[in-house]
């Protein structure tokens, strides 16, 4: 099946499945993307974020990145300057927005994303990762990217850069990213920590070599979306 057909397939889910409707077409313009029908994965896109909430949230992240790799840089930011200022945005919105710009290098715009992330973690959460197994928390992949990004722009560390310290040697191993994307895609989230070194940059999701699909599986596993399909 062509990437073109797997998009059309989604769409064609929608009114078979109207309850995963978001899920759904966000799965679908992601395809359309990758297909480069760039204008079909903007439509989507556009109807979802009018619907508001967290899907609505995932779209506008979804929609810059179409915006920026059509070369439209200036639209892009107008749609992630809107996704800031949505109620409905949460640290996995911001952190998929982080990644994204990071990646593009703009690391300044994505070390606020990475604020706007942090500033959106519970009081719970942040207890966890001051602890001894804070690097087990999936919450820890967005601390070291940020971390990256201050190291890149020659920062001094603050307090949040010492959370979610490093794995203890025994615990530390090399990533499998392809076995860790298959499995967030099939909708089996890594259990944290356990097969995969999570306590050095670009050894978790957020590694170069798998930039674009950890971002779009992180996603998944965070929005409760099903797998691709085949």
């Amino acid at each position: 099946m062509s990437v073109a057909d797997e998009a059309a397939a989604l769409e064609a889910e929608v009114e078979q499945y109207p309850d995963e409707r978001g899920e759904i077409l966000l799965e679908a313009a992601d395809a359309w993307r990758r297909a480069g029908r760039f204008d079909r994965a903007a439509d989507l896109l556009t109807r979802l974020f009018t619907d508001g909430g967290g899907d609505g949230c995932y779209a506008m992240a979804q929609l810059a990145e179409v915006r920026f790799e059509q070369g439209d840089v200036d639209e892009a930011y107008v749609v992630l300057d809107g996704l800031a200022h949505d109620a409905a945005m949460d640290d996995g919105h911001c952190t998929l927005v982080a990644e994204l710009l990071a990646e593009r290098g703009d690391l300044h715009g994505a070390l606020r994303w990475y604020d706007r992330a942090v500033a959106r973690l519970p009081a719970e959460e942040l207890q966890v990762l001051r602890g001894p197994d804070g690097w087990m928390q999936m919450s820890s992949v967005m601390i070291r990217g940020r971390r990256e990004v201050r190291r890149q722009l020659d920062l001094v560390p603050d307090a949040t850069d010492e959370l979610a310290s490093a794995a203890p040697p025994q615990r530390q191993r090399l990533v499998d990213a392809d076995g860790v994307r298959d499995a967030v895609a099939s909708g089996r989230v890594p259990r944290q920590g356990a097969d995969a070194d999570l306590s050095t940059p670009g050894a978790g999701r957020g590694a170069t070599a798998v930039a674009a699909s950890a971002r779009h599986d992180r996603r998944r596993a965070l929005s409760g979306c099903r797998a691709p399909l085949a």
